[in-house]
């Protein structure tokens, strides 16, 4: 049986720290995000949003 690691980064309540969830999300440092709806919500519009060129 294959286990999988599961890393767990928690963390919200504030829009400052969306940059620091973002760039901890890119690097790989964890695959599990526990945070409150309003920052998941603005992760979410970033990604959603089209690239500007």
């Amino acid at each position: 049986m294959h286990q999988h690691t599961k890393v767990i980064l928690v963390a919200g309540a504030s829009k400052s720290r969306i940059p620091a969830i973002r760039a901890a999300l890119k690097a790989g440092l964890a695959n599990v995000l526990i945070t409150d709806h309003i920052t998941a919500q603005s992760l979410k519009a970033e990604v959603n949003a089209p690239a500007s060129i």
